[in-house]
């Protein structure tokens, strides 16, 4: 998530105390703070990593 923080709605969980306030809401990662990531991003990232 690191390198998203600096841009747009990610700014609001830039801080450790807001990024932590987050739940799996029907797929979705959802934070407090009102920033969301869509599975398919997540999945799309997580792919990408993998040798």
């Amino acid at each position: 998530m690191k390198p998203y923080l600096n841009f747009g709605v990610f700014n609001r969980i830039k801080d450790y105390r807001s990024f932590e306030k987050v739940a799996v809401v029907f797929d979705t990662i959802e934070w407090e703070a009102g920033v969301d990531l869509d599975p398919e991003f997540v999945y799309d990232h997580c792919k990408k990593a993998l040798p």
